[in-house]
């Protein structure tokens, strides 16, 4: 039986905050220790408070973290009272185990929450303050040295690790607001292009036809009542003026359907980009051409698959796209920064299709695809393809850039 999903639940930054949630509670657990080992010695009146401090402090986060995270984002200083909270707690604590849980958890928040410019400022400040506790903290002394040293280091790394965890948390919510998003933009162009389709069924079923009806009416008449010619020949011009007009709607309509070349084009590269992790910088124009043109479609699948390639095997986390519409053709150019290929393996197969098959499919449309690649410099991949019977609109379009 699948789970029932509430829609607050697919919202844009739930993941961060399920998880904020369930890291607060974690923390929460962490005075547990503390709280058990006043069995063997009573607490004093400070640590009884500062855990009841703690512990309501926790769960009011909890109930209202929603609510807190954007304060928290805007305003990065209010971790300073988290890290002070965390030492007073090694302060009251008989374990250092808990100040390390407690502030594991804080780490893993950290990353969560903040960029990496806030991010590597707070870390480092977690760390001299959890390297100045193990110093004058009188209890250290009755460890051995090199005991001591080992273990604050392994903290220390561990605290990194953890804040390495949040923000790729916080990566992955990024990613997946985005496809989120591009989703809901996919269901809206989707939907409205069936209602122009349900517009342009109706007006060529109900309009035209009767349009066309009236046109023919009108030119029975006149063969029938020559004195009503001219009256008859006003309506039979009407109507076929009308009929004209419409079939210019019904062309518009049907045209709307296919999402701008460009716009298409755009939300695919996005799309690539947030399911493979990289940045591709675009650079489009908007092309004066109907999606359905061959040319179009080939440059389209060919210029997807450099990107797709480029992602996979180029080791680089940045692409540039380059789409121009030239007199008669369509070109592309998609080139990154990465490892580069040599000579010899530029014509193997890389990805689903490979380079030879770009080749291949930009020839099928009497296109071609240039690649320019060494070792270390990056790869260019250069597309080009005829655009058949657009040869007036293409000119059209470059003499108005």
């Amino acid at each position: 039986m699948k789970p029932s999903w509430s829609r607050t639940e697919w919202e844009p930054g739930q993941v961060l905050i399920q998880a904020g949630k369930l890291v607060l509670f974690m923390r929460l657990l962490a005075n547990l220790p503390m709280v058990l080992a006043w069995r063997d010695e009573p607490p004093t009146v400070f640590a009884v408070v500062f855990a009841a401090l703690t512990t309501t402090v926790t769960l009011v986060l909890i109930l209202a973290w929603s609510s807190v995270i954007p304060f928290v984002v805007k305003h990065p200083a209010t971790v300073l009272v988290d890290v002070g909270l965390s030492t007073v707690l090694v302060a009251v604590s008989s374990s250092s185990a808990v100040y390390i849980a407690y502030l594991l958890c804080g780490a893993f928040l950290v990353g969560m929450l903040f960029d990496a410019s806030y991010r590597h400022l707070i870390t480092a400040l977690i760390v001299v303050v959890y390297a100045a506790v193990f110093i004058f903290d009188p209890r250290a002394t009755d460890t051995q040295p090199a005991i001591t040293s080992v273990s604050v280091w392994a903290t220390i790394v561990t605290l990194i690790v953890c804040v390495h965890m949040g923000a790729t948390l916080r990566t992955l919510q990024w990613r997946i607001d985005a496809a989120l998003e591009q989703s809901a933009q996919s269901a809206h162009d989707a939907a409205l292009g069936e209602e122009r389709s349900r517009l342009a069924r109706e007006l060529h079923d109900s309009l035209t036809k009767t349009l066309v009806g009236i046109g023919l009416q009108a030119t029975a008449l006149r063969m029938k009542h020559p004195e009503c010619a001219e009256t008859a020949d006003t309506i039979t011009q009407a109507a076929n003026e009308a009929v004209k007009e419409s079939r210019k709607i019904l062309t518009d309509l049907r045209d709307g359907t296919e999402t701008s070349v460009r716009e298409s084009l755009q939300r695919a590269l996005e799309e690539i980009g947030t399911l493979y992790g990289i940045t591709v910088n675009t650079e489009i124009e908007s092309l004066n051409v109907r999606a359905s043109e061959p040319a179009v479609y080939v440059v389209r699948k060919i210029t997807e698959e450099a990107v797709i390639n480029a992602a996979k095997h180029s080791g680089t986390d940045e692409v540039d796209v380059t789409v121009r519409l030239l007199p008669g053709r369509i070109t592309a150019v998609v080139s990154d920064k990465g490892a580069g290929m040599s000579r010899g393996t530029s014509g193997r197969s890389v990805g689903h299709f490979g380079l030879t098959g770009m080749r291949e499919r930009a020839a099928s449309i009497g296109g071609r695809v240039d690649i320019d690649s060494k070792p270390g410099t990056g790869t260019t991949i250069s597309i080009a393809a005829p655009l058949k019977g657009q040869e007036h609109d293409a000119e059209s379009a470059y003499s108005h850039r």
